[in-house]
């Protein structure tokens, strides 16, 4: 899932909720436990890094700094339409037909503003064979903002 690692299936078992016993959960996982007594996201995170040794939101914190720090680049709409060609074959192979606006951000190097908002790039997306999806609808990265949810079909 992260960072185009497993891929995540779109079922309909998606929007299944499934319950289970808060005591056994508690009994089953430590980190659930200790934060019980938090007052703020700082001391989860805190609880985080020192039972499991990372906190999910630093590592979304470290990876937005650095999209938000490439710096905007001016796409040619031919090479973007062929480098969005090859990801789409790559993706397709892996049996991936979803992605986000951000994966494909990751994949082209560009910050993480740069998909939604450079002409080229939309246009040129506009032309392949990409198409919108829902908001949801995706192969990964699924604790994302909103705006960052927003997808691209592939094919």
């Amino acid at each position: 899932m992260r960072d185009a690692g497993l891929p995540v299936p779109l079922t309909d078992e998606g929007s299944v909720v499934y319950e289970a016993d808060l005591d056994e959960a508690l009994n089953r996982n430590q980190l659930a436990r200790a934060i019980l007594t938090t007052e703020n996201l700082h001391q989860v995170e805190q609880h985080s890094r020192d039972i499991c040794g990372f906190s999910e939101i630093d590592y979304e914190r470290n990876k937005s700094s650095w999209l938000g720090s490439q710096s905007a680049q001016r796409l040619d709409p031919e090479t973007v339409l062929h480098r969005l060609d090859e990801f789409e074959a790559d993706a397709r192979s892996r049996g991936i037909n979803h992605t986000t606006f951000r994966r494909l951000a990751e994949a082209f190097g560009l910050s993480d503003t740069q998909p939604r908002t450079s002409g080229h790039y939309c246009s040129a997306a506009a032309r392949s064979s990409t198409r919108p999806c829902p908001a949801g609808a995706r192969a990964s990265h699924s604790n994302q903002p909103s705006d960052a949810r927003e997808g691209v079909r592939l094919g």
